[in-house]
């Protein structure tokens, strides 16, 4: 398999970058000001713009955002099958959302078994996660709560055809380093990604997956402090 060096570049560029403004940068920052630097925000802005105008795409063949799937916006509303999805906009609560549905409610016996064991990995990952991160920053995630948490979030998803929901190393270490300490983060991501969904996912397409990548390796050193 052939190495696109341009890829590479991006990739080592936007680590190197990251790398040096959470452990120079930042911490020179917090004298003059009491949040983080949105330096993943900023990268994005910079390489999505850098990409669009250079044609990254087209010229160097690097993968973007759109290589992956065009982003849906609009009056669309995905209606799942068993095998297939298709698309109406005659029941949407709001344009671009869904109306809540039990019309899958047939498919629950065929599910129920094969879904135990994923529920059971999804809880033990969450309090995995929830206890490296409070024995980091001195609190604790008790269990029942945290079950009921993500059954109830995953039994009101359903009915609105959602993907099943857990924990996330990943998103979790790059909201880390990016500040985040209270549960409004969760309400800011998820209006964040409403946005995204129904109206600023274009904008998105032309990123260089390289990018995402590389933000994830770089919040991954956080495990190690």
């Amino acid at each position: 398999m052939n190495t696109n060096l341009i890829t590479l570049a991006i990739s080592c560029a936007c680590i190197t970058f990251l790398v040096f403004c959470d452990s120079i940068l930042s911490v020179k920052a917090k004298k003059f000001c009491s949040f983080p630097l949105p330096t993943q925000l900023v990268l994005m802005a910079v390489l999505t713009t850098i990409s669009y105008f250079l044609g990254l795409k087209e010229e160097f063949k690097v993968k973007t955002i759109s290589d992956i799937g065009k982003i849906p916006t609009g009056n669309i509303t995905a209606r799942a099958t068993v095998t297939s999805w298709r698309c109406d906009e005659s029941n949407d609560l709001v344009a671009g959302l869904p109306s809540p549905s039990i019309s899958q409610l047939r498919l629950v016996p065929r599910v129920l078994g094969p879904s135990v064991p994923i529920a059971v990995v999804s809880i033990v990952i969450s309090l995995g996660l929830g206890s490296m991160f409070g024995s980091k920053h001195g609190y604790k995630v008790p269990p029942n709560p945290e079950c009921v948490a993500q059954g109830v979030s995953n039994i009101v998803g359903s009915f609105l055809l959602c993907l099943p929901m857990s924990a996330s190393l990943s998103r979790s270490l790059v909201q880390e380093r990016s500040g985040c300490r209270s549960l409004l983060t969760g309400l800011i991501s998820s209006l964040a990604l409403l946005a995204v969904i129904l109206s600023l996912g274009p904008l998105f397409e032309p990123l260089p997956v390289c990018v995402l990548a590389s933000i994830i390796l770089a919040s991954l050193s956080g495990m190690f402090r």
